[in-house]
């Protein structure tokens, strides 16, 4: 049974959304330890609202060898066996040497575009007509790993921000919760360089590969309300 970390700089809505669906989704994956770079509101909510381990980290008072021994350290003692990040910082590479193939970041763009942060606001305004997210692994390279795993969305005409940002939060928590589960139910390998779960079903739309998790059970209320996109569940 994977034992996951999450490392968060990241908002509420993705913590709670995680938080809330992994439970009602699989017995089999575990989110064991939350580390954040600041005070977030993703920290605080996991701080205040669940009974999950948290750690602090403080890059005012620390430099980046510090705070690289707290996350190692933190790893170690919750037994962490897979990490993803929502995080906006590269972490160091003791813990991608520790970890080899089992850090993995979601991207809020579909890579290799749209590299670094504030991807939406950048993917919005250029003039793609697609746009999505991308789970990979997490190498020396920023955002430049291989990958997991995408889910593409069609740009609509005259979409609003705020039509967009919520299309994407949405479907980049399935896809997250999709991986998540993944992990505990499929053997992830490497095929001619290229991360492939040996029991999901690839050249699937929007999400490839196709998504093993039913999105009917899904809980929304409360995190961010459905604005009726289509998702097929499996």
């Amino acid at each position: 049974m994977p034992r996951v970390a999450l490392l968060t700089s990241g908002q509420r809505p993705f913590a709670k959304a995680v938080h809330t669906n992994l439970p009602r989704l699989t017995n089999k994956t575990h989110l064991v330890v939350v580390l954040a770079d600041k005070p977030c509101e993703g920290f605080r909510y996991f701080e205040a609202e669940t009974d999950i381990p948290t750690v602090l980290l403080d890059y005012d008072a620390q430099g980046r060898a510090e705070n690289d021994a707290r996350i190692m350290a933190a790893l170690a003692a919750h037994q962490v066996d897979v990490v993803l990040l929502n995080y906006d910082r590269l972490v160091g590479a003791e813990l991608l040497a520790a970890y080899e193939g089992r850090v993995f970041n979601h991207h809020m763009a579909l890579l290799p575009a749209f590299k670094g942060l504030g991807a939406p606001r950048r993917t919005y305004g250029h003039s793609t007509l697609f746009y999505g997210s991308t789970i990979h692994v997490v190498n020396q390279a920023m955002d430049e790993g291989p990958i997991v795993g995408q889910v593409v969305l069609a740009r609509e005409p005259g979409e609003s921000f705020a039509t967009f940002e919520a299309r994407h939060f949405e479907h980049t928590v399935l896809l997250c919760l999709d991986f998540l589960v993944r992990i505990g139910l499929d053997t992830l390998l490497m095929v001619d360089n290229q991360p492939r779960f040996e029991q999901a079903h690839y050249g699937q739309l929007p999400f490839n590969p196709a998504l093993c998790i039913d999105t009917g059970v899904v809980q929304w209320a409360g995190v961010l309300q459905p604005i009726g996109a289509e998702v097929p569940a499996s």
